[in-house]
């Protein structure tokens, strides 16, 4: 049995960077006789401090860090409570040290559970436990329970992913279009995926005059039961991208089939490029994620990829993977997006090269020419950049609910007020 951290109250010490920040401390007892900490704001809106007990680590083993507490007053849990530590390596200052926090969280009855397994740094020899409340004027926490105790390392939770690059040949019918991406799936299904990825616009020939409005397919139709059928014979997930009809309005879709064949969902282009529009193609207006049986997908068709907010939106709804189907894109966005969101991308395109990419940004696998490759990516390892004293703390802020050193969502909120603003103020 896990011994609750808290029973020895004196063995924690309560902290603030700044006495002016310093948010009141006490600890209680409840009728079991038990000890719970408590912080709470004060009436501050800048308060800042955290209870801390430190603990002797083995650097590189696993460990679970499990809390249990209850909240009033505060807004936002993940941006005003964190339950973090500080990998501690002999004398160097809290500053220089990796830090990390839990980040998934739930409830249970009347508390909230923070629970997460984390590997030491290979170099620590200790472990800060902090509880920390901040920017919670009326908030109040009560900690009644944290375990921190050695683990089973998480088993590997693979999927290998196969994408392309290619376009049919011109000019060529639509019979032919279609068998041309059915044998390119033939030929990426020899790698044995769970998941295979095609580009944009499927059932248009590219460089051909006809406009999206002409070549625009309903659901279901021959490419959307090619899709399927492919999917149930190779017992993969299928992304696919073509223009879609609906009714009297056109779409670029993408659809993701499950290994039996059937639709799990679809996404339509939010952010269509320009030309696209002057020919009758209309937005998409929503953001989803996928859940499969590896993990939680999400989908962005190219022009999309020149707005960080949509790859930012998919990641906060939990996407571990997302793909990105594409006539053409530019390259040098694609590490900023992973990296920022912690996320693993899948790019297929008509003109420019496949790749696979991890959440360092680096490629695991990529065409220089037309083709198809494949990887095996592990989602329980999504490393980050880790610059200065590294740690979640200061990396991937964007697929990262707590990692907002921010006072509230003012920032936010007025980036929505000038998408919104339709004058222009500026000094003429």
């Amino acid at each position: 049995m896990t011994k609750n951290l808290i029973e020895d109250a004196d063995s924690w010490s309560s902290s603030s960077p700044n006495p002016s920040l310093a948010p009141k401390f006490r600890v209680e007892k409840t009728k079991s006789g038990g000890d719970v900490l408590v912080i709470a704001g004060g009436g501050n809106p800048y308060c800042f401090g955290r209870w801390t007990r430190h603990i002797p680590v083995e650097g590189g083993k696993i460990y679970r860090y499990r809390v249990r507490f209850q909240y009033s007053g505060v807004e936002d849990v993940n941006l005003n409570i964190l339950n973090m530590l500080t990998w501690r390596v002999g004398d160097k200052p809290e500053t220089q040290c990796p830090q990390e926090y839990i980040e998934h969280l739930y409830k249970e009855k009347d508390y909230v559970i923070g629970e997460q397994v984390f590997t030491a740094k290979k170099e620590a020899d200790g472990v800060d436990l902090g509880l920390l409340l901040r920017f919670a004027a009326e908030g109040e926490v009560r900690w009644n329970l944290v375990e921190f105790f050695e683990d089973e390392p998480p088993k590997p939770r693979n999927v290998t992913v196969a994408t392309m690059r290619g376009r049919p040949s011109q000019p060529s019918t639509n019979k032919n279009i279609l068998g041309y991406w059915a044998e390119l799936i033939n030929l990426a299904a020899s790698h044995k995926p769970d998941l295979i990825c095609l580009p944009e616009a499927m059932n248009t020939n590219p460089n051909a005059q006809a406009s999206p409005r002409e070549v625009a397919e309903p659901i279901p139709s021959p490419t959307y039961e090619m899709l399927r059928e492919k999917a149930k014979k190779y017992g993969t997930y299928v992304c696919g991208c073509f223009i879609e009809r609906d009714g009297k309005l056109v779409f670029d879709t993408a659809v993701l089939i499950d290994r039996k064949g059937n639709l799990l969902g679809k996404y339509r282009k939010v952010h269509p490029y320009w030309p696209e529009e002057l020919q009758g193609c209309s937005p998409g207006d929503d953001l989803p994620v996928f859940r499969t049986d590896f993990g939680v997908v999400g989908i962005i068709i190219c022009y999309d990829s020149w707005y960080a907010e949509t790859t930012r939106l998919l990641a906060l709804k939990g996407a571990e993977i997302i793909l990105f189907p594409n006539a053409g894109y530019e390259r040098k966005l694609l590490p900023a997006r992973a990296i920022d969101n912690n996320v693993y991308f899948v790019v297929a395109s008509l003109f420019s090269n496949a790749v696979i990419m991890d959440t360092l940004g680096e490629a695991l696998a990529e065409t220089s020419s037309d083709g198809i490759v494949s990887a095996k990516i592990d989602l329980n390892s999504k490393p980050t950049p880790h610059p200065n004293a590294g740690g979640t703390l200061n990396a991937s802020p964007g697929g990262r609910r707590g990692t907002r050193n921010s006072l509230s969502l003012k920032l936010y909120q007025e980036i929505l007020e000038e998408v919104a603003r339709w004058e222009t103020k500026r000094d003429n």
